[in-house]
């Protein structure tokens, strides 16, 4: 875990495939890059959005990812998949 710009980052374990991510124990979504998802070879067939403290985004959707944190694995039922770079 190490602190930048005043957010937490933590290793995370996405369909077994480690990367870095932004924790936001206040989110009620998880949400993914779109270049991380593309990276990683995540489908996103379902279309939504995203309204947060960043504004509006359109988003899409991908169902039934693995996700470890700490250890702790679980399977995260809804991922929204978006544009953050204006977040950046």
């Amino acid at each position: 875990i190490e602190v930048f710009r005043n957010k937490l980052l933590v290793t995370a374990v996405i369909d077994g495939r480690e990367l870095t991510a932004v924790y936001d124990s206040g989110a009620t979504h998880t949400l993914l890059s779109a270049p991380a998802a593309e990276t990683l070879g995540i489908a996103t067939p379902g279309r939504g959005g995203a309204t947060g403290f960043g504004g509006s985004r359109a988003a899409r959707v991908t169902r039934n990812l693995s996700l470890e944190l700490g250890g702790v694995q679980q399977r995260v039922a809804e991922v929204l998949v978006v544009d953050l770079s204006p977040l950046t």
